[in-house]
C-alpha cells in the first residue's frame, strides 16, 4: 500500500468528531511552531478574506512552520448557500480549487473519494522546487451551508504524511451526499459561489503554503546587524 493511499484510507476511517469546542482538529509535526495567530496577517489571504466577507463566509487559519522552510497550513470555512443545490457545490467548489491550485503549481498526483457526508481529496503539487501535500475534507452542514477544510504541507513526508492524516472534521449536523446530485459539473460552473470560492481557495494556499514559506525563509536567513 503507497503512502498516498494509506492517508486517504487513515481520513476516511477517522472518527466524525474534531476536538471538543472546535469543528476541525489536527496533530502538527513535533517541533513544528504555531504561528496560527499571525496567519491571517498573511497578504497572502488578503483576498480570501475580502471575498469570503462578500459571501457572508467565515474562517480559521492556522499556520505551523520550522526552520528552514517547512510549512503546514489549515484552512476552515463555512460558505452559505446558493443556487447550486447538495452535492453539486461541493464538486464545484472541489473543482474549483484544484484548478486553483493547478493554475501556479504542477499537479503530481491526485485523487478524490466520496463518503456518505465528504468529499475527501489528497493531491501533491510542485512550485518553486517545492512540494507540498494537501487533504480536503468538504460536506453540507444542517444548514445546507458548504463546510470545507483544507490542510496543506510542504516538508518531509514523515512529517506531513502523519498529520494530514491526523486532520479532522465534526461531520455529526452534516447532511448525507446524494450520488447522483450534480455529479457532472456543467459549463456554469464558473458562475456558481461555490467554484469561485474554492478556485480561490486554490490560488491562496499555493501563495501561503509556498511563496510566503521562502520569504519566511529568507526573512529567517537574513544576518542580523
Amino acid at each position: 500500500m503507497g503512502p498516498r493511499v494509506a492517508l486517504v484510507l487513515a481520513v476516511l476511517a477517522a472518527t466524525a468528531h474534531a476536538a471538543p469546542g472546535k469543528p476541525w482538529s489536527i496533530a502538527p509535526p513535533a517541533g513544528w511552531a504555531d504561528h496560527s495567530p499571525l496567519a491571517s496577517q498573511e497578504t497572502s489571504v488578503d483576498e480570501m478574506k475580502t471575498k469570503l466577507a462578500a459571501v457572508g463566509g467565515s474562517y480559521d487559519l492556522a499556520l505551523y512552520e520550522t526552520d528552514p522552510e517547512n510549512r503546514l497550513t489549515v484552512l476552515y470555512m463555512v460558505v452559505p448557500g446558493e443556487a447550486a443545490s447538495g452535492a453539486s457545490r461541493i464538486r464545484n467548489w472541489e473543482s474549483g480549487a484544484r484548478k486553483g491550485v493547478n493554475g501556479t503549481a504542477k499537479e503530481i498526483s491526485y485523487k478524490k473519494t466520496e463518503t456518505d457526508q465528504l468529499v475527501v481529496v489528497d493531491q501533491v503539487n510542485q512550485s518553486a522546487g517545492k512540494t507540498f501535500h494537501s487533504v480536503r475534507l468538504i460536506g453540507l452542514d444542517a444548514k445546507h451551508a458548504l463546510v470545507g477544510v483544507q490542510a496543506s504541507c510542504a516538508g518531509p513526508e514523515t512529517a506531513c504524511g502523519p498529520a494530514l492524516a491526523s486532520l479532522r472534521l465534526d461531520t455529526s449536523t452534516f447532511g448525507a451526499l446524494k450520488k447522483t446530485d450534480g455529479n457532472a459539473i456543467g459549463d456554469d460552473e464558473a458562475s456558481q459561489i461555490s467554484y469561485r470560492v474554492g478556485f480561490m481557495v486554490g490560488v491562496a494556499f499555493v501563495l501561503i503554503v509556498v511563496v510566503a514559506g521562502i520569504q519566511f525563509v529568507r526573512r529567517r536567513s537574513r544576518p542580523t546587524t
